[in-house]
This record gives structure tokens, sequence and C-alpha cells, in this order.
């Protein structure tokens, strides 16, 4: 995928949350571990989730904050497109980790846009975006240690 505007960035993170969806659903069919197809299941139905408050929040958005041009951006930085995950032969703790390390990517991607950003309503969006992740990955890493806790 080519990323050249936030509207970009936007559809490439939900892209990567919907690919996540679909790998972790795929990644545990064959375990036996109870533990970790709960996890799965929290996890893929978070990741939906996150990808439908994403497709809210783009429509919400002024077009002319999601034309703004960050090509340059992704063109000298390092970014994951991230367009396959592996979850077979993960366990619990291993996909916790790998899920939370691809929310981590996401969140430095919208901090470092945000700290580029040269107007206040696209740096706002991102901000927002960026608290976002924070918020849901937090959450996540709090409702995990719970189910491990059962």
């Amino acid at each position: 995928m080519r990323v050249e505007t936030l509207a970009d960035v936007m559809e490439w993170t939900r892209s990567v949350h919907k690919k996540l969806a679909e790998a972790i659903d795929q990644g545990v069919v064959d375990s036996g571990d109870e533990r970790l197809h709960m996890l799965a299941d929290y996890l893929s139905e978070h990741e939906r989730r996150l990808t439908r408050v994403l497709e809210q929040a783009e429509e919400d958005a002024q077009k002319s904050v999601l034309n703004t041009w960050v090509y340059e951006f992704f063109r000298n930085v390092a970014v994951k497109h991230h367009d396959e995950f592996d979850f077979h032969s993960k366990d619990a703790d291993q996909l916790l980790t790998d899920v939370l390390q691809v929310h981590e990517e996401i969140i430095a991607v919208y901090r470092e846009l945000a700290g580029r950003a040269d107007r206040r309503s696209t740096r706002e969006l991102l901000e927002n975006l960026c608290s976002l992740e924070e918020h849901e990955t937090m959450r996540t890493a709090r409702d995990a240690g719970m189910l491990r806790d059962l």
C-alpha cells in the first residue's frame, strides 16, 4: 500500500487492525489451549472494533486534514506495512506481545506525524488517533492480564 496522505495513514491503520483480527482468528484454530482461545477471541474482536472506530473517525475528519501529505515521512522512515501476520504455534503470551508491539508501532507513527504537523487541525487529529491507540493498548494489556488471572 502506498501511503501519501493522512487518509492513507488511516486506511493503513485500519488495514493493519483488520489483518491482525483475521490472522488471530486463523492462527489459533488448532490450539487446545483454552486461555489462548479466550485471548484470541478478545483480541480479534478488539481489533475489529478499532477498525470500526477508525472508519468513523475518518468520516468525521475534515477533508482538508485527510488530504494532508505525509509522503516524505513514509518514504524516509522504515514503517512496517504488515502485509502478513503469523500467529500459528504462538502461546497466549507471545500472541499478546506481538499484538501490543504492532500497536506500539502505530502509536510511534502517529506521534511522529503529530510532531511534524504544521496545522493545528492536523496535529489535533493525529494526537487524538495516538491517544486512541495508547488507551486501547493499555486496555488490551489490562484485560489480557485479567484473562491470565482466570
